[in-house]
């Protein structure tokens, strides 16, 4: 029981750190774009 428990927040926090990270690079693409332009 708490072994699914740990991989199902595991795979909570991996998604989290994930959509961060996904984040932060469409931030950082849009400020590039815009001082390219």
């Amino acid at each position: 029981m708490s072994n699914s428990v740990f991989s199902s927040l595991l795979k909570l926090s991996e998604y989290g750190c994930g959509l961060l990270v996904t984040g932060a690079h469409d931030r950082l693409t849009k400020i590039i774009y815009n001082t390219i332009r």
